[in-house]
């Protein structure tokens, strides 16, 4: 027989709810939808005009605290019928220093598999070498291996060129991609992660889409939905890439700019709540309830503290 007090039953409660909160917003998969793409995109690391991403689905990524909280980048997400469009706008990241990288995750399969697997592939953009350069990682069912024998067509670009973006005109890194969708088949909802690093030696940060995502678990990356109807055919997987494709296997580079300070300018694009969307609550949908339970649970186990004290009694129960 074990005997429990008011006040550790309800501190033991407490406990509990807070736990079944906790892993059920964490196993809470993100689900976004891209947008079909109506502007021309140009895969050269910046915005070629300052439309070319307007018709994106978009999301803004905070950092701080809720009182302070600042912009430090944008993710833009789009399709047509041949490929997946993908634009990191790192605002914030405004030198570019050795190590400086962005990466996108595609699980094509969408399985959730806590490991990278055969259909899961990183791509990502490197600025080690001072100039940027392109690299493609595929599952091997454990963790991720270097691809050598590229089998769908793709294009990564980029600059810290911000003469025509819209969020700021000051010199920032941009990096943009162009994925064939022969990679996902006939899929229409693919697992999908993003980040990108700031490796400035002082203070290093860093964009996360989903925000609690691993790069090495596929399960916890978010559910991605493509708009518009694939019409690309599917390769065989020992033929090389359709050469006939509107765009091959390639890697197009831009060397860095020269970064000068100069004053800030205003954007000329407006953010408003229906085209933007901010990761930092999308990511979090369960916080404020998390929050307001503990609240709720620690107030009534103080209450109940105290008025054992006063009264200096307590009840007992079985369990």
């Amino acid at each position: 027989m074990i005997l429990f007090s008011q006040k550790n039953k309800i501190l033991i409660i407490a406990t509990f709810l807070g736990f079944m909160l906790f892993f059920a917003r964490s196993s809470a998969t993100i689900a976004i939808t891209s947008s079909i793409s109506i502007n021309e995109v140009t895969i050269d690391g910046k915005w070629t005009t300052p439309h070319e991403w307007e018709d994106a689905t978009k999301f803004s990524l905070k950092r701080g605290n809720e009182m302070t909280q600042i912009i430090s980048g944008y993710f833009c997400i789009k399709d047509d019928k041949n490929f997946l469009y993908i634009l990191i706008d790192y605002i914030s990241d405004k030198n570019i220093d050795k190590k400086d990288v962005a990466k996108i995750c595609l699980d094509t399969n969408n399985d959730k598999a806590n490991a990278p697997k055969f259909d899961d592939y990183m791509i990502g953009l490197d600025w080690s070498t001072g100039n940027a350069s392109g690299i493609i990682w595929k599952g091997n069912g454990n963790n991720w291996a270097l691809e050598k024998k590229i089998q769908f067509g793709f294009e990564v670009a980029s600059t810290n060129d911000a003469e025509k973006d819209p969020y700021l005109k000051l010199p920032h890194l941009i990096y943009e991609f162009a994925i064939s969708r022969e990679l996902f088949k006939n899929s229409s909802i693919i697992g999908f992660c993003a980040f990108a690093e700031d490796k400035n030696s002082r203070m290093p940060t860093n964009l996360l889409f989903p925000k609690t995502f691993q790069h090495v678990n596929p399960s916890t990356w978010a559910n991605l939905a493509l708009e518009a109807k694939s019409e690309v055919r599917t390769l065989v997987p020992t033929l090389q890439p359709n050469t006939t494709s509107a765009l091959t296997p390639s890697i197009k580079t831009h060397p860095k700019t020269t970064i000068e300070p100069s004053p800030m300018k205003e954007s000329l694009f407006k953010d408003t709540p229906s085209k933007v969307q901010t990761i930092l609550e999308d990511v979090t949908p369960y916080a404020s309830l998390v929050k307001f339970f503990f609240v709720v649970m620690i107030i009534l186990a103080v209450v109940n503290y105290l008025k054992s004290s006063i009264n200096d009694k307590s009840s007992a129960y079985k369990i």
